[in-house]
């Protein structure tokens, strides 16, 4: 596929979409298992975005 010739991005992948989800469902657990020292909990995210 010639990429230069895309003119507008069109529907999210499958793939996002279930990552999506997954990280909706298990973000908020782990959060609240942390909650207890915020630090932690900021590290992890910027560990994961890593």
């Amino acid at each position: 596929m010639s990429w230069s010739s895309v003119e507008a991005v069109g529907d999210q992948s499958g793939y996002v979409t279930a990552i999506t989800g997954h990280l909706k469902t298990a973000l908020p657990l782990i959060r609240d298992n942390l909650s207890s020292s915020r630090k932690y909990f900021t590290q992890f995210c910027i560990k994961f975005a890593k």
